[in-house]
């Protein structure tokens, strides 16, 4: 089984999820950013995994691009979403803004592990924005936003799983 996980991270979040990823599928596991992913490279696995964080309510341009300009060859074959975020509540509504309709029902696993908030990641605006809303959070007394490594877990096993059935 050879897996694929294409990503884009803005503050690291999510490439830390496709790092843990690696352990926690079974076979061959290899996390590849945006940047250096090629429309070809696609075939060349049995499961592809896309993932990218949500800023303002919308994914990274490179990973809609991606994903649209690859949309009928992710129609022939396994793959996953995953996302990044905030706001939990609203990753349903996330993931549908950042793709298609078509593109998250045919995906075989979808998912949404939260986020965490590091004031030292990002470019100067983002850590501008992170530490307003660490300051926002500690006024309301609430906790920071975190990871669910329950859901990263459960998203793994499923892939598992469907493997396991292909065999």
């Amino acid at each position: 089984m050879k897996t694929a996980i294409i990503y884009a991270s803005k503050t690291g979040t999510t490439k830390k999820i496709a790092k843990a990823l690696v352990d926690k599928i079974d076979g061959e596991v290899l996390t590849i950013p945006i940047a250096r992913a090629k429309s070809a490279c696609l075939l060349k696995y049995d499961f592809v995994i896309i993932a990218g964080s949500i800023h303002y309510g919308r994914i990274q341009g490179e990973i809609k691009s991606f994903v649209n300009k690859n949309y009928k060859t992710l129609q022939g074959i396994n793959y996953g979403l995953y996302i990044t975020c905030t706001n939990q509540g609203k990753a349903e509504e996330y993931l549908n803004k950042s793709f298609s309709e078509e593109i998250v029902k045919s995906a075989f696993v979808t998912a949404c592990f939260g986020a965490e908030i590091n004031p030292n990641k990002g470019d100067m605006i983002t850590k501008r924005i992170i530490n307003s809303n660490l300051k926002r959070f500690k006024k309301e007394n609430k906790e920071p936003p975190s990871i669910d490594w329950e859901l990263v877990d459960e998203f793994a096993d499923k892939i598992n799983k469907r493997t396991i059935k292909k065999k």
